[in-house]
Parts: C-alpha cells; sequence; structure tokens
C-alpha cells in the first residue's frame, strides 16, 4: 500500500512539473498583454501612460511578496517631444492642394524637429554624388534608398545624403523607400536626429503619385509642416535587488518604454519592443521567488525608462549607479524577444566567457559578437564603461525584428514558447 502511495505522489510530482515546465512563459505573456493594452497607451517615457506601467509593473512585484525595500524608483530628467498636430504633406499649384499625404501610409519623419517648408522638387536618383544636387538650391531634394553600383554600398546611408543635400542648399530631403524598406514610412521614432534639413520617409506609391503631377506643371511646389511641442518632464527607471551569496552583481535589464501616441490618440502598443522583454525578467523573478533560489551573485533587475530616446535611462544609471559598477560583472539586455525565428546573442569580446555558457545551454542560439546590434538598446551603455554586456533578442534570418515601432507591435503576435525559451536560457544560467 505505502509503495503504491509513492509511487502515485511520483506520478503526480512529474505530471505536474510538466505542466509548469510547459507553462513556462504564460506569467511572462500576461506582462506582455497588460502592457500593450491601451491603458497604457505606448509607454512613452515622461507621460503618464508610462508612469501606470511602471505602478503596474511595481504592483506586480510586491504581490510577489518582495520587499519595499528592495525596490528602487530612479527618476531622471527627460526631454519629451511630443507631435502637436498630425503632419502635413501637400502638392500646391497655385495655392491650390492637389494632393495630400497620409502620414505612416504615404510618408512620415524621421524625427529632426519642427519646420515648415514649401518649395519645388528636384529629384536627385540615388543621391550618392556630390553632383548629383546641382540644382537643388532653394529645392527639396528626393533620393532613392539604395545604389544601383556595388562600389556605392557603403555610401548608402542617411546622413552622407543628408550632408550632400545640405551642402548644395536644399530645404529638405525626401528618401523613397522600395517595398523591401516601406515598413520603415509605418514606424514612429522618438530619437532626436540633429540634422541641419528635415529628413522625410516617402512610400514608393506616394512618390508615384507626386511623380505624376511634377511631370504634368514642374512649377508645382510641395509643402510641408510638422510642429513638435518640448516639455521638461521627469521619468523614472525600476530596479530590482535579490541578494546573492557572493559581494557582486550581474545586471539583467529591459527597457519598459515605448513609442506612445500621436495626435489622432492612435496609440503604439509595443509588445515586442518591449513588454516582452520586461515579461521575461518579471517571470523570471516569480521563478526565483516561487523556488527560493539563491542566486550566487546579487541580481540587479532594471526597467530603464527613456530607451526609445536614445538609451536615456541606462545612461543616467552607469553615471548615477545604485549599485557599485566596480563590482558589476555583466549586463544582461532583454528586447524584442517575443518574435523572431532565432534567439542572437551580440556581445563585447570581454564577455566571451558568459556568452559562451549560455550557448552551452541552448545550443540553437546565434552568436554574432560585436555586431552593430550592440549599439541599438541598453546594454551599449554599459559597453562604452567596459563593463561585459551581452544583448539577447529574437529576430529573423535577416536580422529583421517584425512590426518594430508600427502600430501591428501587437500582443496577439507574441508566442509564450519564444518568451519561455528566453526565461528557461536565464534560469539555467544562474544556477
Amino acid at each position: 500500500m505505502i509503495k503504491r502511495i509513492l509511487i502515485l505522489i511520483l506520478f503526480l510530482f512529474l505530471f505536474f512539473s510538466r505542466i509548469d515546465s510547459q507553462n513556462t512563459g504564460e506569467y511572462a505573456l500576461y506582462i506582455v498583454r497588460n502592457l500593450s493594452s491601451e491603458n497604457f497607451k505606448g509607454r512613452q517615457a515622461g507621460t503618464l501612460g508610462n508612469e501606470r506601467a511602471l505602478n503596474f509593473i511595481k504592483e506586480e512585484l510586491l504581490n510577489m511578496e518582495i520587499p519595499h525595500s528592495h525596490i528602487y524608483i530612479q527618476k531622471f530628467p527627460l526631454d519629451v517631444y511630443t507631435l502637436e498636430e498630425i503632419p502635413k504633406l501637400q502638392i500646391y499649384l497655385n495655392k491650390k492642394i492637389l494632393w495630400e499625404g497620409i502620414l505612416r501610409r504615404d510618408f512620415r519623419d524621421i524625427f529632426t524637429g519642427s519646420y515648415d517648408i514649401q518649395g519645388k522638387i528636384n529629384f536627385v536618383g540615388y543621391g550618392l554624388n556630390f553632383n548629383d544636387y546641382k540644382d537643388s538650391n532653394g529645392k527639396i531634394s528626393v533620393a532613392q534608398l539604395g545604389y544601383e553600383n556595388l562600389k556605392d554600398k557603403s555610401l548608402d546611408r542617411i546622413d552622407y545624403r543628408v550632408n550632400l543635400a545640405y551642402m548644395n542648399s536644399s530645404l529638405a530631403l525626401f528618401l523613397i523607400t522600395d517595398k523591401s524598406k516601406e515598413y520603415i514610412v509605418f514606424q514612429k521614432s522618438l530619437f532626436l536626429n540633429k540634422y541641419p534639413i528635415p529628413v522625410i520617409f516617402l512610400s514608393m506609391k506616394s512618390w508615384e503619385d507626386i511623380k505624376k503631377y511634377n511631370r504634368e506643371n514642374h512649377e508645382l511646389e510641395l509643402k510641408y509642416k510638422i510642429k513638435y511641442r518640448l516639455e521638461k518632464r521627469d521619468t523614472s527607471n525600476l530596479h530590482l535587488l535579490i541578494p546573492g551569496r557572493e559581494d557582486k552583481y550581474i545586471i539583467l535589464s529591459a527597457h519598459i518604454d515605448h513609442v506612445g501616441e500621436d495626435p489622432d490618440k492612435s496609440f503604439f502598443p509595443g509588445a515586442n519592443d518591449n513588454a516582452s522583454g520586461v515579461g521575461v525578467l518579471m517571470e523570471f523573478i516569480k521563478i526565483i521567488r516561487e523556488k527560493n533560489i539563491l542566486p550566487k551573485y546579487n541580481l540587479i533587475f532594471s526597467f530603464f525608462n527613456g530607451e526609445e530616446y536614445g538609451l536615456k535611462g541606462s545612461d543616467y544609471y552607469i553615471k548615477n549607479p545604485l549599485f557599485p559598477l566596480e563590482k558589476t560583472l555583466l549586463n544582461i539586455n532583454i528586447d524584442c524577444v517575443g518574435r523572431g525565428e532565432y534567439i542572437y546573442l551580440a556581445y563585447n569580446y570581454i564577455a566571451e566567457d558568459y556568452w559562451k555558457k549560455l550557448r552551452e545551454i541552448n545550443k540553437k542560439i546565434i552568436p554574432i559578437g560585436e555586431h552593430h546590434l550592440l549599439t541599438q538598446s541598453d546594454q551599449y551603455s554599459f559597453v562604452k564603461l567596459g563593463i561585459p554586456a551581452i544583448f539577447i533578442t529574437r529576430a529573423n534570418e535577416d536580422l529583421t525584428m517584425p512590426d518594430l515601432h508600427q502600430r501591428t507591435d501587437t500582443y496577439d503576435r507574441i508566442s509564450s514558447q519564444s518568451l519561455g525559451e528566453v526565461i528557461d536560457l536565464l534560469i539555467k544560467f544562474i544556477h
């Protein structure tokens, strides 16, 4: 009889253990669903929606019975830019509007500030040579993204074209996207580019419309108006300390902010970017608490803010550290891990021992070393200080991230299995 009871207990243990492992990622998905909902309006740093998101995370941590004394709120100042009205792109002829574009369908700015310009059009082809812009004085230059000759591949850059257009006295630079890059038109960016002239992306269809009108009458003019409001506000990072056995620190981070909403009140959910990273860390914390795991090193969970403005939160932290940087062994930053075919690891060379351990845990992950992705999220603040740093992200084979900074980055497209795979990787890493 005792033997039967023991067998039954063992069966139930194995059964529920299997169910528990199958459910890895479900709590993370719950976090993603909440953070990407309309309640938080796209979580733009410095806004009420972002503050609500921080409070939501704090309440979830307190529900895990984490002591108040282990939660740290780190305020910092931020320049918050808000569109005051829907930007306008219009074709004028003799003060009459012939055509009007629609924001994030036909065009969008690259965020260079407020402008109100009007001028004739000068198409400059790919715009990779100084002489392409010789007739651009006082006009709006329009260039095609890409290149015709392979030797020009290294010149296919926005900043290079902007400099050529500016040196030839262009009023603005419009960049035409082909089908492979049209997603850029749908995106929203908060990172202020300090270009000397406005830069605007055009869809191929909108360029065909503009070109048609321009062929019919070269006297027509393109008018572009965009107005941002700048406000000085405060926002916050949220940090959590889970004490370890040794007096050294590993910082696990994910940015909580996204790009907010448009003047028409439509918002950008940011489910993958980066509610997914926040969800992964939250479930990781939950598992540590439930299983009473005592890590070797102190674990700092940092929910950085202002990443979308140019890594503002992590930059503030390294200049005002709450925990000794000289005792910080590693930063692991999680960003956009809910979608994409593969897990990628970008890292600085001094993190070699750490990424190799991650690779041993999951042979399917792809290490890409000091790839340019290493500069694209909060780990870069640690890289610049010479602290070992690893960036964990998901992407497709061509390293694209689906629906990035688009309204289509929604909860229903996130996989709990994808989140669970990263959670499992982190749990095994700290053991």
